[in-house]
């Protein structure tokens, strides 16, 4: 019993050391938050510990910290490949807690919009080198002038912090809060096609009593396109708004089991096709977020908490260190010897809906898993293997087929189109 557990212990790792999503760096410190790819070789980001802003030039496999006197916890969002802004806290006002740059990140201008000591800046987003946003709790602050000068916006009355601040182009964008009452608490979206003149509301949904003292709300908002996109609220339970209009209306999704405060951040590179950061993991949808499938990272088990990507096959993932994906997070193969070694056949390959399992040599065969590219496991059986294996409620694609007889692992490719 002891070699068996063994033998499968080493079918589990030979899968998760050909995880796609692989680790580029540790954390610096206790975690890189605030990720903001400008492309494959250069990114900004900070760290609940850091000084100042972490900068890569080859892909997160070095950092170097540009630091900024006092200030930490710093937010940063740049515009194009020069032009970057960054804001965050410092416990005394001593100076400036906001700062820009335009030749990507090698000298910083402080900006002007000023707060007192032990306050933050809790979000920042620019939509050019001249326009932009930074959120100080409740307050919204605007320049058109590249941080010259500010202009304050109070969006309602009520006690409120803002929570998000998102923009699809150089006019239409939202922002987030989350308003606390004395009986309800609500979140609440508002978004504006004036590149910030003037906002109206465009969802407003009573949250549930949470469990915890601190409700971020809705923390994280990505659009695929102008029509298409996604909001989540990190909450008990934790929330998943879609829009297909605009953002003009917002619905819930259901069905999912993302019910508590792990659930942290979400990209979609297509209307069909996103990611989702919850419990420290990585979740992909090619469905519209209907159903997820967790993705596997290496190492595994490694707290994730933000995912940017670039296109529909390169991405970066960040929490305790720097993940990269250059395939949409799926596997290029399941490590083990080639199946035909083994005198294992599959055919007809590529099938219609049935496929014959050949065992020439007559081996004993402990276990048979059919993966899919996204590292999901689709069918398995542990007992009474079949020799042939029905399809026909499977989607057209390429597929894995792991089998682990009683002394080692074989793995080969099973095409399937109907």
């Amino acid at each position: 019993m002891k070699k068996l557990c063994l033998i499968l212990l080493s079918g589990i790792l030979a899968l998760n050391a050909n995880a796609q999503w692989v680790m580029r760096s540790p954390s610096l410190t206790s975690g890189i938050t605030d990720l903001n790819v400008l492309n494959q070789d250069t990114i900004f980001a900070s760290s609940s510990e850091s000084m100042g802003l972490l900068k890569s030039v080859n892909g997160g496999q070095t950092w170097d910290t540009i630091t900024f006197g006092t200030t930490t916890a710093l937010k940063v969002h740049f515009t194009d490949q020069q032009h970057g802004f960054a804001a965050g806290f410092a416990a005394f006002a001593v100076g400036p807690t906001c700062f820009k740059t335009s030749d990507c990140g090698q000298t910083w201008q402080p900006m002007y919009d000023t707060i007192g000591g032990g306050a933050y800046f809790y979000k920042i987003r620019f939509l050019n080198k001249d326009t932009g946003f930074i959120s100080n709790m409740g307050t919204l602050s605007r320049t058109t002038d590249g941080g010259a000068t500010f202009s304050r916006q109070e969006l309602i009355p009520e006690y409120h912090y803002i929570t998000n601040i998102y923009f699809i182009n150089q006019t239409t964008g939202f922002v987030s809060l989350a308003q606390y009452g004395n009986v309800t608490n609500l979140d609440r979206i508002f978004k504006t096609t004036n590149a910030g003149v003037s906002w109206t509301e465009v969802y407003s949904d009573t949250t549930e009593p949470q469990q915890v003292f601190v409700y971020d709300g809705i923390s994280q908002m990505h659009f695929s396109d102008a029509q298409h996109g996604w909001a989540v609220a990190t909450g008990m339970p934790g929330k998943i708004l879609r829009t297909t209009n605009g953002g003009n209306t917002w619905t819930e999704l259901t069905g999912h089991t993302f019910t508590d405060m792990s659930l942290t951040d979400i990209h979609f590179t297509s209307p069909l096709e996103g990611y989702i950061v919850y419990a420290q993991s990585i979740y992909k949808t090619t469905n519209g977020g209907l159903s997820w499938t967790k993705q596997l990272t290496s190492p595994q088990d490694m707290l994730i908490l933000e995912i940017e990507m670039l296109n529909g096959q390169v991405g970066f993932a960040s929490g305790h260190g720097l993940f990269k994906t250059i395939n949409g997070g799926a596997p290029t193969s399941l490590k083990g010897i080639p199946a035909s070694e083994g005198g294992f056949r599959f055919y007809p390959n590529p099938s219609r809906d049935i496929v014959y399992i050949q065992n020439e040599q007559q081996k004993e065969i402990q276990s048979l898993k059919l993966y899919d590219m996204t590292g999901r496991e689709c069918k398995r059986y542990d007992q009474q293997i079949p020799s042939a294996l029905s399809l026909a409620d499977m989607a057209d694609g390429m597929y894995f087929m792991m089998i682990q007889t009683n002394k080692e692992l074989y793995t080969g490719k099973i095409q399937l189109t109907k």
